[in-house]
Protein backbone atom coordinates (compact mmCIF):
# COMPACT_ATOMS: atom_id res chain seq x y z
CA UNK A 1 0.00 0.00 0.00
CA UNK A 2 2.83 2.37 0.90
CA UNK A 3 4.61 1.85 -2.79
CA UNK A 4 1.28 2.07 -4.48
CA UNK A 5 0.65 5.73 -2.67
CA UNK A 6 4.55 6.34 -3.42
CA UNK A 7 4.30 5.62 -6.99
CA UNK A 8 0.83 7.88 -7.25
CA UNK A 9 2.93 10.83 -6.28
CA UNK A 10 5.80 10.30 -7.86
CA UNK A 11 4.08 9.57 -11.10
CA UNK A 12 1.91 12.94 -10.63
CA UNK A 13 5.11 14.90 -9.26
CA UNK A 14 6.95 17.83 -11.79
CA UNK A 15 9.34 20.86 -10.28
CA UNK A 16 8.34 24.50 -11.08
CA UNK A 17 10.55 24.80 -13.79
CA UNK A 18 8.49 22.05 -15.06
CA UNK A 19 5.63 23.76 -14.74
CA UNK A 20 6.90 26.61 -15.63
CA UNK A 21 6.42 27.78 -19.42
CA UNK A 22 10.34 27.52 -20.65
CA UNK A 23 9.96 24.41 -19.01
CA UNK A 24 7.97 22.48 -20.61
CA UNK A 25 10.32 20.18 -23.11
CA UNK A 26 11.45 18.64 -19.78
CA UNK A 27 8.36 18.11 -18.28
CA UNK A 28 8.29 14.67 -16.60
CA UNK A 29 12.16 14.71 -16.17
CA UNK A 30 11.71 14.49 -12.22
CA UNK A 31 9.27 11.94 -12.16
CA UNK A 32 11.23 10.48 -14.51
CA UNK A 33 14.48 9.71 -12.13
CA UNK A 34 12.32 9.20 -9.39
CA UNK A 35 11.05 6.28 -10.62
CA UNK A 36 14.17 5.17 -12.08
CA UNK A 37 15.24 4.42 -7.89
CA UNK A 38 12.46 1.92 -7.67
CA UNK A 39 13.44 -1.34 -8.50
CA UNK A 40 11.20 -2.34 -11.97
CA UNK A 41 9.83 -5.74 -9.95
CA UNK A 42 8.63 -3.39 -7.33
CA UNK A 43 6.68 -0.62 -9.71
CA UNK A 44 3.33 -1.79 -10.76
CA UNK A 45 2.49 -2.48 -14.40
CA UNK A 46 1.24 1.40 -14.62
CA UNK A 47 4.21 2.77 -13.61
CA UNK A 48 6.87 0.41 -15.74
CA UNK A 49 4.92 1.34 -18.82
CA UNK A 50 5.01 5.30 -18.00
CA UNK A 51 8.65 4.68 -17.05
CA UNK A 52 9.41 3.15 -20.66
CA UNK A 53 7.93 6.06 -22.07
CA UNK A 54 9.46 8.47 -20.37
CA UNK A 55 12.89 6.47 -21.07
CA UNK A 56 11.90 7.23 -24.71
CA UNK A 57 12.21 10.88 -24.22
CA UNK A 58 14.71 11.57 -21.77
CA UNK A 59 17.29 8.16 -22.37
CA UNK A 60 19.17 7.99 -18.88
CA UNK A 61 17.44 9.20 -15.22
CA UNK A 62 19.42 11.99 -13.54
CA UNK A 63 22.77 10.33 -12.25
CA UNK A 64 23.14 10.76 -8.09
CA UNK A 65 23.96 14.10 -6.99
CA UNK A 66 26.96 15.11 -7.23
CA UNK A 67 27.60 18.37 -5.00
CA UNK A 68 28.21 21.85 -5.47
CA UNK A 69 29.76 22.45 -8.80
CA UNK A 70 31.02 25.77 -10.37
CA UNK A 71 32.41 28.06 -12.99
CA UNK A 72 31.28 30.72 -15.88
CA UNK A 73 28.07 29.96 -18.15
CA UNK A 74 29.66 31.01 -21.88
CA UNK A 75 27.86 30.88 -25.55
CA UNK A 76 26.48 27.33 -26.44
CA UNK A 77 27.85 28.35 -29.56
CA UNK A 78 32.44 27.89 -29.53
CA UNK A 79 33.12 31.76 -31.16
CA UNK A 80 35.65 29.70 -33.54
CA UNK A 81 32.12 28.24 -35.15
CA UNK A 82 30.31 31.65 -34.86
CA UNK A 83 33.32 33.13 -37.24
CA UNK A 84 31.78 30.79 -39.96
CA UNK A 85 28.29 30.93 -39.66
CA UNK A 86 26.53 33.23 -42.04
CA UNK A 87 23.13 35.76 -41.27
CA UNK A 88 20.56 32.89 -41.75
CA UNK A 89 22.74 30.29 -39.53
CA UNK A 90 22.76 33.36 -37.11
CA UNK A 91 19.14 33.74 -37.07
CA UNK A 92 18.58 30.32 -36.66
CA UNK A 93 21.00 29.84 -33.61
CA UNK A 94 18.97 32.87 -32.28
CA UNK A 95 15.94 30.88 -32.78
CA UNK A 96 17.03 27.63 -31.37
CA UNK A 97 18.49 29.65 -28.58
CA UNK A 98 15.37 31.46 -27.36
CA UNK A 99 15.78 31.70 -23.35
CA UNK A 100 18.27 31.38 -20.57
CA UNK A 101 17.32 27.67 -19.98
CA UNK A 102 18.29 25.88 -23.36
CA UNK A 103 20.96 23.93 -21.98
CA UNK A 104 20.73 20.15 -21.92
CA UNK A 105 20.96 18.93 -17.98
CA UNK A 106 24.15 17.64 -17.95
CA UNK A 107 25.58 21.05 -19.16
CA UNK A 108 24.62 23.33 -16.56
CA UNK A 109 27.45 25.76 -17.66
CA UNK A 110 26.28 25.98 -21.20
CA UNK A 111 24.37 29.55 -21.70
CA UNK A 112 21.17 30.68 -23.43
CA UNK A 113 20.11 33.50 -25.14
CA UNK A 114 21.65 36.00 -22.85
CA UNK A 115 25.07 34.13 -23.30
CA UNK A 116 25.05 33.82 -26.83
CA UNK A 117 23.45 37.74 -27.22
CA UNK A 118 26.72 38.51 -25.46
CA UNK A 119 28.86 37.33 -27.87
CA UNK A 120 27.19 38.09 -30.55
CA UNK A 121 27.20 41.96 -29.44
CA UNK A 122 31.09 41.36 -29.94
CA UNK A 123 30.55 40.31 -33.31
CA UNK A 124 28.07 43.47 -33.71
CA UNK A 125 31.11 45.56 -32.76
CA UNK A 126 33.53 43.92 -35.20
CA UNK A 127 31.32 44.04 -38.21
CA UNK A 128 28.70 46.58 -37.16
CA UNK A 129 27.14 47.43 -40.81
CA UNK A 130 26.69 43.47 -41.38
CA UNK A 131 24.96 42.84 -37.80
CA UNK A 132 23.12 46.09 -38.14
CA UNK A 133 21.42 44.85 -41.00
CA UNK A 134 21.14 41.45 -39.93
CA UNK A 135 19.58 42.90 -37.11
CA UNK A 136 16.73 44.29 -39.06
CA UNK A 137 15.90 41.02 -40.52
CA UNK A 138 15.34 39.56 -37.39
CA UNK A 139 11.75 38.38 -36.98
CA UNK A 140 9.31 40.18 -33.70
CA UNK A 141 9.44 36.51 -31.82
CA UNK A 142 13.03 36.36 -31.42
CA UNK A 143 14.56 37.38 -28.10
CA UNK A 144 14.95 40.80 -27.69
CA UNK A 145 18.19 40.42 -25.56
CA UNK A 146 19.64 40.13 -29.33
CA UNK A 147 18.53 43.25 -30.29
CA UNK A 148 19.68 44.84 -27.26
CA UNK A 149 22.96 44.02 -27.22
CA UNK A 150 23.31 45.22 -30.92
CA UNK A 151 21.94 48.06 -29.87
CA UNK A 152 24.96 48.82 -27.01
CA UNK A 153 27.89 47.97 -29.54
CA UNK A 154 26.67 50.35 -32.38
CA UNK A 155 26.87 53.55 -30.36
CA UNK A 156 30.43 54.12 -30.83
CA UNK A 157 30.09 52.35 -34.30
CA UNK A 158 30.80 53.51 -37.44
CA UNK A 159 28.10 53.15 -39.43
CA UNK A 160 25.28 55.32 -41.56
CA UNK A 161 22.93 57.06 -38.93
CA UNK A 162 19.66 56.19 -40.96
CA UNK A 163 20.78 52.53 -40.17
CA UNK A 164 20.96 53.45 -36.07
CA UNK A 165 17.47 55.07 -36.67
CA UNK A 166 16.08 52.37 -38.36
CA UNK A 167 16.90 50.00 -35.69
CA UNK A 168 15.92 52.55 -32.54
CA UNK A 169 12.37 52.13 -34.70
CA UNK A 170 12.63 48.16 -34.95
CA UNK A 171 13.48 48.11 -31.48
CA UNK A 172 10.79 50.56 -30.35
CA UNK A 173 8.08 48.75 -32.48
CA UNK A 174 8.76 45.18 -31.13
CA UNK A 175 10.30 45.38 -27.83
CA UNK A 176 9.28 48.70 -26.00
CA UNK A 177 10.11 47.25 -22.67
CA UNK A 178 13.17 45.15 -22.80
CA UNK A 179 15.09 47.06 -25.33
CA UNK A 180 13.78 50.65 -24.29
CA UNK A 181 16.98 51.86 -22.24
CA UNK A 182 19.39 50.62 -25.02
CA UNK A 183 17.39 53.15 -27.85
CA UNK A 184 17.68 55.84 -25.13
CA UNK A 185 21.43 55.06 -25.19
CA UNK A 186 21.83 55.15 -28.35
CA UNK A 187 19.83 57.66 -29.61
CA UNK A 188 21.62 59.94 -26.47
CA UNK A 189 25.03 59.36 -28.41
CA UNK A 190 24.01 60.28 -32.06
CA UNK A 191 25.23 64.06 -33.17
CA UNK A 192 23.35 64.20 -36.31
CA UNK A 193 20.04 65.82 -35.98
CA UNK A 194 17.40 63.46 -34.59
CA UNK A 195 14.19 62.60 -36.87
CA UNK A 196 10.84 63.91 -35.20
CA UNK A 197 9.50 60.75 -34.64
CA UNK A 198 12.86 59.72 -32.93
CA UNK A 199 11.90 62.90 -30.71
CA UNK A 200 9.34 61.71 -29.61
CA UNK A 201 10.17 58.20 -29.10
CA UNK A 202 12.61 59.63 -26.63
CA UNK A 203 10.12 61.89 -25.61
CA UNK A 204 7.31 58.59 -24.67
CA UNK A 205 10.25 56.64 -23.04
CA UNK A 206 11.20 59.66 -20.84
CA UNK A 207 7.58 60.24 -20.14
CA UNK A 208 5.36 57.51 -20.47
CA UNK A 209 6.93 54.01 -20.09
CA UNK A 210 5.88 51.93 -16.86
CA UNK A 211 9.55 51.64 -15.92
CA UNK A 212 10.06 52.74 -12.64
CA UNK A 213 6.75 51.68 -11.47
CA UNK A 214 7.93 51.60 -7.77
CA UNK A 215 10.80 53.48 -5.86
CA UNK A 216 12.79 50.10 -5.62
CA UNK A 217 15.65 52.72 -3.40
CA UNK A 218 13.37 52.77 -1.03
CA UNK A 219 12.58 49.14 -0.32
CA UNK A 220 14.58 45.79 1.27
CA UNK A 221 16.63 43.45 -0.36
CA UNK A 222 16.34 39.81 1.01
CA UNK A 223 19.40 40.26 2.79
CA UNK A 224 17.70 42.91 4.35
CA UNK A 225 19.84 45.95 2.82
CA UNK A 226 18.03 48.46 0.37
CA UNK A 227 18.65 48.10 -3.33
CA UNK A 228 21.33 50.47 -4.58
CA UNK A 229 22.27 50.69 -1.48
CA UNK A 230 19.14 53.64 -0.67
CA UNK A 231 20.63 55.30 -3.32
CA UNK A 232 18.01 57.37 -5.78
CA UNK A 233 20.14 58.12 -8.05
CA UNK A 234 21.78 55.03 -8.59
CA UNK A 235 18.32 53.60 -9.10
CA UNK A 236 17.11 56.15 -11.13
CA UNK A 237 19.55 55.58 -14.33
CA UNK A 238 19.24 52.34 -14.01
CA UNK A 239 15.12 52.71 -14.46
CA UNK A 240 13.81 53.89 -18.50
CA UNK A 241 12.34 56.73 -17.80
CA UNK A 242 15.87 58.07 -15.83
CA UNK A 243 18.24 56.83 -18.50
CA UNK A 244 15.94 58.57 -20.98
CA UNK A 245 15.64 61.88 -19.25
CA UNK A 246 19.78 61.53 -19.54
CA UNK A 247 19.59 60.65 -23.13
CA UNK A 248 17.35 64.32 -23.48
CA UNK A 249 20.37 65.53 -21.47
CA UNK A 250 22.60 64.37 -23.80
CA UNK A 251 21.41 65.65 -26.60
CA UNK A 252 20.97 69.12 -25.08
CA UNK A 253 24.33 69.31 -24.34
CA UNK A 254 25.40 68.63 -27.72
CA UNK A 255 23.09 70.39 -29.53
CA UNK A 256 20.47 73.71 -27.42
CA UNK A 257 17.71 74.01 -30.81
CA UNK A 258 16.88 70.40 -28.78
CA UNK A 259 15.12 72.49 -25.49
CA UNK A 260 12.56 73.86 -27.99
CA UNK A 261 12.17 70.21 -29.32
CA UNK A 262 11.30 68.55 -25.84
CA UNK A 263 9.73 71.66 -24.73
CA UNK A 264 6.25 69.76 -24.23
CA UNK A 265 8.43 67.07 -23.03
CA UNK A 266 10.36 68.49 -20.01
CA UNK A 267 7.44 69.93 -18.22
CA UNK A 268 6.71 66.28 -17.54
CA UNK A 269 9.79 65.49 -16.60
CA UNK A 270 10.53 67.25 -13.39
CA UNK A 271 6.66 66.24 -12.18
CA UNK A 272 7.25 61.94 -12.84
CA UNK A 273 5.94 60.71 -9.82
CA UNK A 274 9.36 58.53 -9.36
CA UNK A 275 11.89 60.97 -6.99
CA UNK A 276 14.86 58.03 -8.82
CA UNK A 277 13.58 59.45 -11.71
CA UNK A 278 13.40 63.54 -10.63
CA UNK A 279 17.09 62.78 -9.48
CA UNK A 280 18.16 62.14 -12.93
CA UNK A 281 15.76 64.69 -14.26
CA UNK A 282 17.97 67.49 -12.51
CA UNK A 283 21.03 67.15 -14.53
CA UNK A 284 18.65 67.53 -17.82
CA UNK A 285 18.11 70.94 -16.19
CA UNK A 286 21.89 71.49 -15.70
CA UNK A 287 22.17 70.89 -19.77
CA UNK A 288 18.63 73.34 -19.98
CA UNK A 289 21.20 75.84 -17.86
CA UNK A 290 23.52 77.06 -20.23
CA UNK A 291 21.16 78.35 -22.35
CA UNK A 292 18.00 79.64 -20.47
CA UNK A 293 19.13 79.66 -16.51
CA UNK A 294 14.96 81.44 -16.32
CA UNK A 295 13.69 78.81 -18.04
CA UNK A 296 16.03 76.23 -15.76
CA UNK A 297 14.70 77.64 -12.56
CA UNK A 298 11.38 77.60 -13.34
CA UNK A 299 11.76 73.67 -14.28
CA UNK A 300 13.81 72.95 -11.08
CA UNK A 301 11.52 74.70 -8.32
CA UNK A 302 8.34 72.27 -9.99
CA UNK A 303 11.19 69.17 -9.73
CA UNK A 304 11.79 69.72 -6.16
CA UNK A 305 8.21 70.41 -5.36
CA UNK A 306 6.20 67.78 -4.25
CA UNK A 307 3.60 66.32 -6.24
CA UNK A 308 0.99 66.73 -3.75
CA UNK A 309 -1.02 69.70 -4.40
CA UNK A 310 -1.92 70.59 -0.65
CA UNK A 311 1.62 69.90 0.24
CA UNK A 312 2.91 72.54 -2.49
CA UNK A 313 0.46 74.83 -0.67
CA UNK A 314 1.65 74.56 2.72
CA UNK A 315 5.40 74.83 0.88
CA UNK A 316 3.99 78.43 -0.93
CA UNK A 317 2.10 79.67 2.32
CA UNK A 318 5.74 79.10 4.48
CA UNK A 319 7.26 81.03 1.70
CA UNK A 320 5.21 84.21 2.71
CA UNK A 321 4.93 83.71 6.31
CA UNK A 322 7.59 87.04 7.55
CA UNK A 323 10.01 86.48 9.73
CA UNK A 324 8.61 89.07 11.99
CA UNK A 325 7.89 87.95 15.86
CA UNK A 326 4.04 88.07 16.12
CA UNK A 327 4.29 85.64 13.17
CA UNK A 328 7.16 82.80 14.28
CA UNK A 329 4.92 80.51 16.25
CA UNK A 330 3.03 80.19 13.30
CA UNK A 331 6.41 79.74 11.09
CA UNK A 332 7.49 77.02 13.40
CA UNK A 333 4.21 75.60 13.16
CA UNK A 334 4.07 75.44 9.24
CA UNK A 335 7.96 74.28 9.78
CA UNK A 336 7.31 71.07 11.58
CA UNK A 337 3.76 70.30 9.91
CA UNK A 338 5.95 70.57 6.54
CA UNK A 339 8.81 68.67 8.28
CA UNK A 340 6.50 65.75 8.72
CA UNK A 341 5.16 64.76 5.22
CA UNK A 342 8.53 65.84 3.22
CA UNK A 343 10.90 63.53 4.49
CA UNK A 344 10.80 61.25 1.37
CA UNK A 345 10.29 64.44 -0.63
CA UNK A 346 13.58 65.73 0.85
CA UNK A 347 15.54 63.05 0.10
CA UNK A 348 15.55 64.52 -3.24
CA UNK A 349 17.66 67.74 -2.41
CA UNK A 350 20.35 65.59 -0.99
CA UNK A 351 20.85 63.94 -4.63
CA UNK A 352 24.05 64.77 -6.76
CA UNK A 353 22.56 66.91 -9.76
CA UNK A 354 20.39 68.64 -7.53
CA UNK A 355 22.98 69.71 -5.37
CA UNK A 356 25.04 70.76 -8.74
CA UNK A 357 22.42 72.30 -9.92
CA UNK A 358 22.26 74.94 -7.11
CA UNK A 359 25.75 75.33 -6.59
CA UNK A 360 26.12 76.91 -9.98
CA UNK A 361 23.04 78.60 -9.21
CA UNK A 362 23.83 80.09 -6.39
CA UNK A 363 26.30 83.02 -7.23
CA UNK A 364 23.52 84.86 -9.82
CA UNK A 365 20.45 83.18 -9.01
CA UNK A 366 20.15 82.75 -5.11
CA UNK A 367 17.26 85.44 -4.74
CA UNK A 368 15.20 82.28 -6.64
CA UNK A 369 17.01 79.43 -5.15
CA UNK A 370 16.92 80.65 -1.44
CA UNK A 371 13.88 79.04 0.19
CA UNK A 372 14.62 75.48 -1.53
CA UNK A 373 17.97 75.97 0.52
CA UNK A 374 15.94 76.71 3.48
CA UNK A 375 14.31 73.93 3.12
CA UNK A 376 17.41 71.95 2.85
CA UNK A 377 18.89 73.20 6.36
CA UNK A 378 16.25 72.56 7.89
CA UNK A 379 14.90 68.80 6.65
CA UNK A 380 15.08 65.77 8.69
CA UNK A 381 17.69 63.93 6.86
CA UNK A 382 21.21 64.40 7.91
CA UNK A 383 22.92 64.08 5.01
CA UNK A 384 20.44 66.79 3.22
CA UNK A 385 21.17 68.97 6.47
CA UNK A 386 24.55 68.89 5.36
CA UNK A 387 24.46 69.77 2.04
CA UNK A 388 22.34 72.66 2.70
CA UNK A 389 24.40 74.83 5.30
CA UNK A 390 26.84 73.91 2.21
CA UNK A 391 24.97 76.05 0.49
CA UNK A 392 24.34 78.42 2.29
CA UNK A 393 27.76 79.44 3.22
CA UNK A 394 28.74 79.18 -0.92
CA UNK A 395 25.72 81.97 -0.63
CA UNK A 396 27.87 83.83 2.02
CA UNK A 397 30.69 83.74 0.02
CA UNK A 398 29.27 85.54 -2.49
CA UNK A 399 26.36 87.48 -1.44
CA UNK A 400 27.44 87.96 2.42
CA UNK A 401 24.36 86.67 3.70
CA UNK A 402 25.22 85.61 7.44
CA UNK A 403 21.98 84.47 8.13
CA UNK A 404 22.23 80.87 6.82
CA UNK A 405 25.44 80.01 7.92
CA UNK A 406 24.35 81.38 11.68
CA UNK A 407 21.32 79.01 11.56
CA UNK A 408 23.94 76.80 10.62
CA UNK A 409 26.74 77.33 12.97
CA UNK A 410 24.08 76.69 15.59
CA UNK A 411 22.54 73.55 14.22
CA UNK A 412 23.36 69.98 14.35
CA UNK A 413 27.16 68.47 14.01
CA UNK A 414 26.11 67.87 10.34
CA UNK A 415 24.62 71.55 9.61
CA UNK A 416 28.49 72.68 10.89
CA UNK A 417 29.95 69.88 8.83
CA UNK A 418 28.66 71.93 5.57
CA UNK A 419 30.28 74.81 7.12
CA UNK A 420 33.60 73.57 7.56
CA UNK A 421 33.69 71.41 3.98
CA UNK A 422 33.18 75.08 2.43
CA UNK A 423 35.71 76.77 5.15
CA UNK A 424 38.23 74.24 4.79
CA UNK A 425 38.35 74.40 0.54
CA UNK A 426 38.35 78.10 -0.33
CA UNK A 427 40.57 79.29 2.66
CA UNK A 428 43.23 79.47 -0.12
CA UNK A 429 41.08 82.32 -2.18
CA UNK A 430 41.97 86.10 -0.99
CA UNK A 431 38.35 86.57 -1.76
CA UNK A 432 36.89 83.72 0.51
CA UNK A 433 40.22 84.16 3.15
CA UNK A 434 38.27 86.24 6.02
CA UNK A 435 35.28 84.65 6.23
CA UNK A 436 36.95 81.14 5.89
CA UNK A 437 39.74 81.78 8.84
CA UNK A 438 36.44 83.15 10.85
CA UNK A 439 34.99 79.96 10.54
CA UNK A 440 37.23 77.64 10.97
CA UNK A 441 38.42 79.35 14.07
CA UNK A 442 35.29 78.40 15.76
CA UNK A 443 35.11 75.20 14.49
CA UNK A 444 38.08 73.80 15.49
CA UNK A 445 37.09 73.57 18.42
CA UNK A 446 33.65 71.74 17.88
CA UNK A 447 32.30 68.86 19.73
CA UNK A 448 32.04 66.96 16.99
CA UNK A 449 34.89 65.21 16.09
CA UNK A 450 34.55 64.84 12.23
CA UNK A 451 33.66 68.50 12.02
CA UNK A 452 37.21 68.91 13.83
CA UNK A 453 38.26 66.65 11.15
CA UNK A 454 36.96 68.90 8.29
CA UNK A 455 38.22 71.97 9.67
CA UNK A 456 41.75 70.99 9.88
CA UNK A 457 41.86 69.18 6.51
CA UNK A 458 42.11 73.43 5.65
CA UNK A 459 45.74 72.74 5.77
CA UNK A 460 46.29 70.25 3.20
CA UNK A 461 44.23 72.97 0.70
CA UNK A 462 47.15 75.35 1.76
CA UNK A 463 50.36 72.84 0.82
CA UNK A 464 51.18 75.32 -2.13
CA UNK A 465 50.34 78.70 -0.26
CA UNK A 466 52.80 80.83 1.66
CA UNK A 467 51.83 79.98 5.30
CA UNK A 468 53.35 83.59 6.52
CA UNK A 469 49.72 84.66 5.50
CA UNK A 470 48.18 82.56 7.48
CA UNK A 471 49.74 82.96 11.10
CA UNK A 472 46.13 84.19 12.71
CA UNK A 473 44.78 81.09 11.28
CA UNK A 474 47.79 78.43 12.18
CA UNK A 475 48.06 79.88 16.06
CA UNK A 476 44.21 78.88 16.73
CA UNK A 477 44.84 75.30 15.07
CA UNK A 478 48.30 74.83 17.48
CA UNK A 479 45.54 75.36 20.72
CA UNK A 480 42.19 73.51 19.45
CA UNK A 481 40.38 70.13 19.61
CA UNK A 482 41.12 69.72 15.70
CA UNK A 483 45.02 69.49 16.25
CA UNK A 484 44.52 67.15 19.01
CA UNK A 485 42.48 64.85 16.77
CA UNK A 486 44.24 65.33 13.56
CA UNK A 487 47.98 66.49 13.65
CA UNK A 488 49.00 65.20 10.88
CA UNK A 489 47.11 67.45 8.25
CA UNK A 490 49.08 70.73 9.30
CA UNK A 491 52.81 69.13 9.90
CA UNK A 492 51.82 66.90 6.02
CA UNK A 493 51.14 70.56 4.61
CA UNK A 494 54.20 72.18 6.37
CA UNK A 495 56.59 69.71 5.01
CA UNK A 496 55.05 69.56 1.70
CA UNK A 497 55.17 73.38 1.34
CA UNK A 498 58.01 74.76 -1.16
CA UNK A 499 57.76 78.35 -0.25
CA UNK A 500 59.82 79.36 3.05
CA UNK A 501 58.29 78.24 6.61
CA UNK A 502 56.77 80.78 9.02
CA UNK A 503 58.08 80.91 11.92
CA UNK A 504 55.00 80.00 13.77
CA UNK A 505 56.17 76.60 12.41
CA UNK A 506 57.92 76.28 15.64
CA UNK A 507 54.52 77.05 17.77
CA UNK A 508 53.05 74.16 16.22
CA UNK A 509 55.99 71.75 16.50
CA UNK A 510 56.19 72.85 20.04
CA UNK A 511 53.03 72.27 21.06
CA UNK A 512 52.74 68.88 19.61
CA UNK A 513 55.58 67.57 21.80
CA UNK A 514 54.44 69.14 24.82
CA UNK A 515 50.27 67.73 24.05
CA UNK A 516 51.81 64.47 22.51
CA UNK A 517 55.45 63.71 23.19
CA UNK A 518 54.33 60.26 25.21
CA UNK A 519 52.39 59.06 22.44
CA UNK A 520 54.97 59.85 19.84
CA UNK A 521 57.16 57.66 21.64
CA UNK A 522 54.63 54.63 21.53
CA UNK A 523 54.77 53.47 17.85
CA UNK A 524 51.74 51.62 18.32
CA UNK A 525 50.40 55.27 17.82
CA UNK A 526 49.66 57.34 14.54
CA UNK A 527 52.13 59.86 16.59
CA UNK A 528 54.50 58.16 16.13
CA UNK A 529 54.21 58.79 12.47
CA UNK A 530 54.00 62.09 13.15
CA UNK A 531 57.26 62.84 14.82
CA UNK A 532 58.99 61.96 11.76
CA UNK A 533 57.71 65.75 9.93
CA UNK A 534 57.91 67.07 13.29
CA UNK A 535 61.67 66.27 13.60
CA UNK A 536 62.41 67.66 10.13
CA UNK A 537 60.31 70.37 10.56
CA UNK A 538 61.99 71.69 13.12
CA UNK A 539 65.40 71.66 11.59
CA UNK A 540 64.04 73.06 8.88
CA UNK A 541 62.56 75.69 10.26
CA UNK A 542 65.83 76.74 12.25
CA UNK A 543 68.03 76.68 8.91
CA UNK A 544 65.58 79.39 7.29
CA UNK A 545 65.08 81.52 10.53
CA UNK A 546 68.80 81.32 11.78
CA UNK A 547 69.25 84.90 12.27
CA UNK A 548 65.78 85.87 14.26
CA UNK A 549 63.78 84.85 16.98
CA UNK A 550 62.18 81.51 15.45
CA UNK A 551 65.70 80.58 15.53
CA UNK A 552 66.69 80.63 18.86
CA UNK A 553 63.91 78.86 19.72
CA UNK A 554 64.26 75.81 17.47
CA UNK A 555 67.53 75.05 19.36
CA UNK A 556 65.21 75.23 22.69
CA UNK A 557 62.90 72.35 20.70
CA UNK A 558 65.86 70.50 19.56
CA UNK A 559 67.25 70.30 23.05
CA UNK A 560 63.75 69.24 24.28
CA UNK A 561 63.44 66.54 21.61
CA UNK A 562 66.91 64.97 23.02
CA UNK A 563 65.78 65.12 26.82
CA UNK A 564 62.14 63.72 25.75
CA UNK A 565 64.03 60.83 24.04
CA UNK A 566 62.60 60.92 20.93
CA UNK A 567 64.89 58.83 19.09
CA UNK A 568 63.95 61.06 14.89
CA UNK A 569 66.20 64.12 16.46
CA UNK A 570 69.58 62.18 16.06
CA UNK A 571 68.90 62.06 12.24
CA UNK A 572 68.25 64.97 12.02
CA UNK A 573 71.32 66.66 13.72
CA UNK A 574 73.51 64.21 11.21
CA UNK A 575 71.62 65.40 8.33
CA UNK A 576 72.09 69.05 9.55
CA UNK A 577 75.58 69.24 10.42
CA UNK A 578 76.12 66.97 6.87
Amino acid sequence: DSRERLEVVILNYSSDYERAKEGYKMRGRSSFSLLSAIPPTLRSEGANSRYKELERKFRLPHASPSGIRGGTVTSPIEKSAAEKMTDEQWIKAMKKYDSEYSHPPGEFLKGGAWELAGMFRDFVTNEPERFARLCLKLPADINPAYLDRALDALKEASVPTELKFELCRKAFAEHPDECAREIANLLATIKQCLPNDLVNMLTRLATEHRDPDKELWNEKASGGTAYYGGDILMHGINTTRGRAAEAIRDLIFSDKSYIARFAAALPKLVQDPSLSVRACVASTLIAVVQADWSLAIRLFKNLVQPQEKWLRRLINLRQRIPSTFGTRRIARWVDKLLSKHLMDEDRLLGTQYVDRFICYGVRDHFSELRPIVERMLRSQHPHVREAGARLSSLAALFHSEPALVKEALTGDASQRLGVAKVASSNIASRSSRCWCTAQLIKLFNDEDADVCREAASCFRTLKDEPFEEYGDLIDAFADSKAYESDSSSILFALEKSPEKLPGVTATICEKFLSRFADEARDVRTSRSADVHMVSKLVFRTYHQHETDEWGSKCLDLIDQMCLAGIQEVSAGLAEFER
